[in-house]
């Protein structure tokens, strides 16, 4: 049986790609399970199966706009003086 890897929260904030506050109001909320760290009273220790399992379900980047369609709502939408 594989032994449960652990990581502090702020490594875990890294692998997640996310700010500070978002992991402290994670680690309130309870997204993410956690266990204290017996070395350090403080600090909070996080399983890397847990973390992996939340980035498999967050949710996945917007698309960026790509420049031609822009461009294209731009001068659909642009004003001439005719208009007026």
């Amino acid at each position: 049986m594989e032994e449960d890897v652990y990581v502090t929260a702020s490594a875990a904030r890294l692998l997640l790609r996310v700010s500070k506050t978002k992991m402290a109001a994670m680690l309130r909320a309870g997204e993410m399970p956690w266990v204290p760290d017996p070395a350090n009273k403080r600090a909070k220790l996080i399983r890397t199966a847990d973390i992996a399992a939340w980035n498999a379900r967050r949710l996945r980047p917007k698309p960026t706009r790509q420049p031609a369609l822009v461009a294209a709502h731009v001068t659909d939408t642009a004003t001439t003086k005719e208009d007026f």
